[in-house]
């Protein structure tokens, strides 16, 4: 697979146009023009420029927070998995423009990991952050590439994906955005004096889904 030949190779993180309606939006419009408009090609956020101007954020949440259960499990593998991808980074931007100025997303609680604050309301219940991104590299979808979508404002995670995520470009995304993470040296180095590769410590706490995916 191609993570797996990656980690092989290297060894031998509402506006015009866009729908105001609450009724979810399966083109994601409103997340695609803020990706485009408030997120750099090497992933940085303006979340100055958000804070002063949420309409796009507080659309795309709203929207996404209409899809039920019923509606969700009905959907194709590929459908889901962009739903939770798009919902994961969408709420962790909004946790930190809600709080901005502040460094990072662990920077927006006092005590606790703020990944595991479980106010998230979607698909008929509460989720944290983590539990989101754990349905995303669960036995559902088999895909731990998934973890290379999944952005929550620390500088170790994997950058943002530059488009919204949908069931069309899911599997394109994921391999484009796991080179993106391990051809980057601040997540991946391998010296090749004494022939070690130094993996981002991502990487080892997921290391039970990447080898349950990419078994070579």
């Amino acid at each position: 697979t191609g993570l797996a030949s990656l980690i092989l190779l290297a060894a031998g993180c509402r506006s015009a146009g866009v729908a105001s309606s609450g009724r979810f939006d399966p083109e994601y419009a409103a997340w695609n023009t803020l990706l485009a408009r408030y997120v750099t090609a090497d992933g940085r956020v303006d979340y100055a420029g958000l804070q002063k101007q949420p309409e796009l954020l507080n659309t795309a949440l709203e929207q996404m927070g209409e899809v039920g259960k019923a509606g969700f499990d009905g959907w194709t593998a590929g459908q889901r998995l962009a739903f939770l991808v798009n919902a994961h980074n969408a709420h962790a931007i909004a946790r930190i423009v809600r709080a901005y100025p502040v460094p990072s997303l662990e920077k927006t609680r006092w005590w606790g990991s703020a990944r595991d604050e479980r106010d998230i309301r979607l698909i008929g219940r509460r989720w944290s952050l983590r539990e989101l991104a754990e349905e995303a590299m669960s036995d559902r979808y088999l895909d731990a590439r998934a973890l290379f979508l999944l952005n929550w404002g620390e500088m170790g995670c994997a950058p943002l994906p530059p488009v919204a995520v949908s069931d069309r470009n899911l599997a394109d995304l994921m391999e484009r955005q796991a080179r993106r993470f391990l051809e980057s040296d601040f997540h991946c180095q391998y010296d090749v004096r004494v022939r070690v590769l130094f993996l981002s410590p991502l990487l080892r706490d997921d290391e039970a889904a990447i080898l349950r995916d990419f078994t070579t």
